[in-house]
């Protein structure tokens, strides 16, 4: 009878490095699917919406950058 040890849980930065990657684009289906057993749902939340926050604000003032050139 083998037993496998529990799946360890990733740490903040393994979360932030996995919610990075698939905000951007380039993590393969198979790791993603590794770390779904082991990501802190709170985190990936957490992460998601200041990634999301920080990407709106960039566009908001590369525009302005822009429009105040023009």
């Amino acid at each position: 009878m083998s037993t496998q040890p529990p799946p360890r849980r990733a740490s903040f930065f393994d979360t932030l490095r996995a919610v990075l990657g698939a905000f951007v684009g380039i993590r393969k289906r198979t790791s993603g699917d590794a770390d779904m057993g082991s990501l802190n749902p709170v985190h990936v939340i957490i992460i998601g919406v200041v990634a999301a926050v920080i990407f709106v604000l960039t566009i908001v003032f590369a525009v302005r950058m822009i429009v105040s050139s023009v």
